[in-house]
């Protein structure tokens, strides 16, 4: 495979720590101190007997890392693979461990959430990465925490969340095989410091790279997109939804 040439641009408004850094499920960086979420109340990471770690929005863009698919590039110990049908042919272990069959009725072990929702499928958190905050793998069995299908770990893909502050970004990037990606997100308040809302937009493609050798068909080919809104409802200082 030829070697990929990436071109970006972003800008972001959010504040992110650009190294590898060991956190959690909703956790935050607060000086040198990392405050963590994953027992359900914060805490410092020192503290909290569980092998974490965690990667900001700003590394995976430095990093190349535009789809779940190469999350193992930040994450030695996951382990992701497909056949030529992502949605049918997913696995994901961590630390070897992992549902090994092709079977669609079969649940993983490693348990995928965005923003909280459990993905029953790894195939569909097989898409491109949108406007993420932070990833987090947790390592080892997450079941009193996250329920079932967690006994050999847990992905977490948080996404960035509506503020009262106008934010955004944009991006372009080009591959080989014509690979071509366009993303975007903007945020701000519309009722100031009661509602605020974001938006987020992402459009792929790529040639394929598999020739049919019976009619020379390239097969394998991408063309996808995804568009998120969020709103945050914030009726006092010690009520919101979101």
């Amino acid at each position: 495979m030829k070697a990929a040439l990436m071109l970006a641009a972003s800008a972001c408004a959010l504040c992110v720590h650009p190294a590898l850094a060991q956190s959690s499920s909703k956790g935050e960086q607060k000086g040198e101190e990392i405050i963590v979420t994953a027992t359900k109340r914060s805490e410092s990471l020192q503290k909290i007997p569980l092998a974490i770690t965690a990667v900001d929005g700003r590394a995976l863009a430095s990093g190349g890392v535009m789809e779940a698919r190469a999350l193992p590039q930040i994450a030695p110990s996951l382990f992701i693979s497909t056949s030529t049908s992502e949605s049918a042919g997913t696995q994901v272990r961590l630390r070897g461990v992992g549902t090994s069959s092709q079977n669609a009725g079969f649940e993983g072990s490693v348990g995928i959430f965005e923003d909280g929702v459990y993905l029953n499928r790894p195939g569909e958190a097989l898409s491109d990465l949108l406007d993420v905050k932070r990833i987090e793998v947790l390592r080892g069995p997450q079941g009193t925490l996250y329920g079932k299908n967690t006994t050999t770990g847990v992905v977490n893909i948080i996404t960035n969340e509506p503020d009262f502050h106008w934010s955004g970004n944009a991006g372009i990037s080009y591959g080989n095989y014509n690979a071509l990606r366009l993303d975007g997100a903007l945020g701000g308040p519309i009722v100031a410091d009661k509602l605020a809302f974001r938006v987020a937009a992402v459009y792929s493609r790529r040639d394929g790279y598999i020739q049919d050798v019976t009619d020379g068909r390239k097969l394998n080919n991408r063309d996808r997109y995804q568009l998120r809104g969020q709103l945050l409802l914030k009726p006092t200082d010690s009520l919101s939804t979101a």
